[in-house]
């Protein structure tokens, strides 16, 4: 029989979600992108399976999500970060207590945007984080807000450069389009980072 899971409680006189987490999760992912580019709605779409309402605020940037991969469940940490946070005025490193916590605890990076002008900024984004996080993976993921039709000349020049440093991967949370295999892959390059560290270590 399988156990009940923690969910969400609706606190109605703040109309926000609380988040009732009581497993230990052994992988961390940090999910990193512009505020507004859909990062809540990936991550919620992949913890309970909906799209929240576009006008819902959320009082935790830490989520507990099951990603099941080659038939074993791994509880992940899901921690939500703005880019704008880290690579503002100031750009955190591992000095700074925000970026320490970040980056000491993190295993796998979902580099997140939504739009094409974008592109430019994220290629930056990825080279800060490295630069901070030299061994953690990073995968960038483009989030649809709606089906698009048409891209650019200019949108897949640039996707084919962020395609020689980092898997690039699409999903749809309104759909619940390749939210899952987002996860899974963060899951995968998780491992096999571990996998190379105790090779290493042996």
């Amino acid at each position: 029989m399988e156990t009940e899971r923690p969910s969400n409680k609706k606190i109605k006189e703040e109309e926000k979600y609380d988040w009732e987490e009581t497993i230990q999760p052994h992988l961390t992912i940090a999910v990193i992108g512009e505020s507004g580019c859909g990062k809540s709605s990936l991550i919620l779409a992949a913890k309970n399976h909906i799209f929240p309402h576009p006008h819902e605020k959320f009082v935790t940037k830490l989520f507990c999500v099951d990603v099941e991969v080659d038939g074993k469940v791994e509880t992940c940490m899901v921690r939500e970060s703005n880019v704008e946070d880290l690579m503002g005025s100031k750009i955190y490193s591992v000095e700074d207590d925000m970026g320490s916590k970040i980056y000491s605890e993190t295993n796998v990076v979902l580099l997140c945007f939504n739009k094409t002008e974008a592109l430019g900024d994220v290629e930056k984004w990825f080279q800060k984080l490295q630069k901070n996080m030299p061994n953690v993976p990073i995968i960038v993921v483009r989030i649809k807000k709606e089906e698009e039709f048409f891209e650019s000349i200019y949108y897949y020049s640039t996707l084919k450069q962020i395609e020689k440093y980092s898997p690039l991967m699409e999903c749809f949370p309104h759909a619940k389009e390749g939210v899952k295999e987002v996860f899974q892959e963060a899951v995968k390059q998780a491992r096999k980072r571990e996998i190379a560290d105790d090779d290493k270590a042996v």
